[in-house]
């Protein structure tokens, strides 16, 4: 079977690039198409079987255009399937008549057995891990177990990628992730209703074996010429033990410079040293408010102003320097609030100070937050908007000026004497040129961090232009 799976962004994908593996074991003829000139013209010239989607909520709209296409152009219309968080959480995006079965939860068990179920009158309609549409009628099956020995699931084939887009190999880092779960249950985070969804399939938070992590950064290394990688989990330090064998192997068989997320409370001294043994270049690090009562009450993120304090302490004498994620927007924030993130970020001094503005997704705890006080943003999914970095859909009192905030935070963090006139640049009207500043330093902050030249920033950067 030929299999397309489609995707926005210039970039590596994990989810996707697992079932790839997995499918192409199976048998089936795999490929990427992303949005360059003349992606549709190449994907009629495929004639797909199954075209497949990894949706974020917030992209979905533009996913469920690009189905709409693919019905209507392709011809024999292939079969829609789409995963990922969107239709974990929002299931009824398979109502849509252009989407034919949702992959919730986790795919590695549920997509191959999936792709093997189809036969002459389409797909199994009682696989564990979807949802089918057959004849009007949606078939709602629970989702798949996990598989909790992670060592089982094949390192992500990136191949097919870059055969087609060569331009995404050449960039300097790779992306990787060595574990999947989170202990913890943040408000804004998804990891709280996701345990919910998969309550009862196994052990949610799981870790691979520092070998098994260690073989596919050294096969990065060696296969294609990788400089730096990125360690996706949501806290990568989440088992101090498991960090110092990790830091020791990588040292000795990798040696490359690589990058991280940490927890404030989850790192300590001798984790500190053993990261920057093993290559650490940059920790980061979810400060999120500085205003401590908000971050326990609105965010329910125990962390401390001190906790945030020591561990910046460690990490500056380890030599590692520190990017903080921050929000601005959080239900009921104000200018004044906001500034106290911008504060704690200056009296820690990070390398980058790397600013969202909050997103009340629906379904978590946020959203219910926000809909609860009078007038306050619903709970509904058509609200959500692609990027994290634009606008937001939080009415607050101060919505206009923490958004042009947002757009100099990382400026205001680095140089404090530009308070004054950031202050004046807040009351103006939203517009192009502050999002242009904005996007300027943080092509700035990737052009040092990875020590590439500007031709692969500019690539980098597509996925980021791409949102606006």
């Amino acid at each position: 079977m030929r299999v397309a799976f489609i995707q926005n962004f210039f970039e590596e994908l994990t989810g996707p690039l697992i079932l790839c593996e997995l499918l192409e074991r199976q048998g089936h003829r795999v490929k990427f198409f992303l949005p360059d000139r003349g992606w549709t013209r190449k994907l009629k010239a495929f004639s797909p079987e199954m075209v497949a989607m990894s949706v974020c909520t917030g992209e979905h709209p533009g996913m469920l255009e690009t189905a709409s296409w693919v019905k209507k152009f392709i011809n024999p219309a292939p079969l829609v399937v789409m995963g990922g968080p969107h239709p974990t959480f929002f299931p009824e995006v398979i109502e849509h008549p252009c989407v034919d079965a949702i992959c919730r939860g986790e795919g590695e068990n549920a997509f191959p057995a999936f792709a093997a179920s189809i036969n002459g009158k389409g797909p199994a309609v009682d696989v564990d891990g979807f949802w089918v549409k057959r004849e009007g009628r949606i078939y709602k099956n629970p989702p798949a177990d996990l598989v909790e020995d992670l060592d089982q699931i094949p390192i992500p084939s990136r191949k097919n990628l870059f055969k087609d887009y060569p331009f995404i190999q050449k960039l300097p880092f790779r992306k990787m992730i060595t574990g999947r779960g989170c202990p913890y249950n943040c408000s804004y985070c998804y990891n709280r209703a996701l345990k919910d969804i998969l309550k009862g399939k196994g052990r949610y938070l799981r870790r691979r074996s520092v070998t098994h992590v260690v073989d596919e950064a050294a096969y990065l290394k060696q296969t294609f010429g990788t400089k730096f990688i990125d360690f996706n989990d949501d806290i990568f330090t989440v088992d101090p033990d498991w960090i110092l064998e990790f830091s020791d192997q990588y040292a000795s068989r990798v040696k490359i410079p690589f990058c991280c997320n940490v927890r404030v409370d989850r790192l300590n001294e001798q984790g500190a040293k053993a990261l920057a043994r093993a290559g650490c270049r940059v920790v980061k690090f979810g400060l999120e408010s500085g205003d401590e009562h908000f971050r326990h009450t609105v965010l329910n993120k125990s962390t401390t102003d001190d906790d945030i304090r020591r561990c910046a302490k460690i990490l500056h004498a380890a030599g590692i320097k520190i990017q903080t994620y921050n929000m601005l927007g959080l239900p009921g924030e104000t200018l004044q609030q906001a500034m106290k993130t911008v504060r704690l970020n200056q009296e820690i001094k990070p390398y980058y100070a790397w600013c969202s503005l909050a997103q009340p997704y629906p379904g978590t705890a946020m959203a219910k937050q926000f809909a609860q006080a009078p007038e306050q943003v619903k709970d509904q999914v058509e609200h959500c908007p692609a990027s994290w970095f634009d606008t937001s859909i939080a009415p607050l009192e101060d919505r206009e000026r923490l958004i042009n905030l947002h757009k100099f935070f990382a400026l205001l963090v680095r140089f404090p004497k530009l308070e004054p006139l950031v202050m004046k640049l807040v009351e103006l009207p939203e517009n192009g040129l502050f999002r242009a500043i904005y996007q300027a330093v943080y092509g700035l902050h990737m052009k040092a961090m990875v020590k590439a030249g500007w031709p692969r920033v500019l690539s980098m950067y597509l996925k980021l232009r791409k949102q606006y």
